[in-house]
């Protein structure tokens, strides 16, 4: 837990430096991009290219490296939604932020385990509006059999504190939105409790 901290210290740290030394929002997430994005999913990739490390030891790798640059607080009230959000108690709020956290961090990087060892990734660009930004990519993998190359696209978000993910589309399927209409049914047919305990289930 410690090495997570000093990972997104160090690594928000340059973020914030560089947004007070410069003149726009859109450099600063473009900094976050080039200073904690890339490397993180560069050191990834170069771990997935060597077999000596086990499953358990990338697993533990993935989770340092990629998990503190999520913003899991705005990603939860996002996927839920505003009216049902201010329907929560504050424990609730905790508790639900909580464990679909940890839905969203496993389900990352479960296809990060997944990733063939040849697998390359391009970053196309870093867009911005306002405080808001969406990093660009293309992930090729000689997995993929009808279409060499995937879109894969980083929401991020400037909190007035740093920048951070709180969405992932992958080949233009939002996974903020895939459980924002998973949870919306359930909630039709039952409480929140009831999706809190469906999210207490392991996968």
């Amino acid at each position: 837990m410690t090495k997570i901290y000093l990972l997104m210290a160090i690594c928000m740290a340059s973020v914030n430096i560089a947004y007070a030394d410069i003149s726009t929002e859109a450099q600063s997430a473009k900094t976050f991009t080039e200073n904690c994005l890339k490397p993180a999913l560069n050191k990834i990739l170069t771990i997935n290219k060597t077999p000596e490390v086990n499953p358990d030891e990338k697993t533990k790798i993935y989770d340092e490296t990629i998990a503190p640059l999520f913003d899991y607080s705005l990603a939860s009230k996002l996927t839920l939604g505003k009216e049902q959000w201010e329907k929560l108690t504050d424990d609730q709020r905790e508790k639900f932020v909580n464990l679909y956290g940890k839905r969203l961090q496993s389900f990352y990087l479960n296809r990060l385990l997944l990733l063939h060892p040849d697998t390359d990734i391009t970053f196309i660009d870093t867009v911005q509006e306002q405080n808001k930004a969406v990093v660009t990519t293309e992930m090729e993998s000689p997995r993929y059999i009808e279409k060499k190359k995937r879109d894969v696209d980083y929401k991020i978000r400037y909190s007035g504190e740093n920048w951070a993910i709180y969405d992932v589309e992958i080949a233009g399927v939002s996974i903020l939105k895939n459980y924002g209409e998973q949870f919306n049914q359930l909630l039709s047919q039952g409480t929140i409790e009831d999706l809190l305990k469906t999210l207490e289930e392991p996968q």
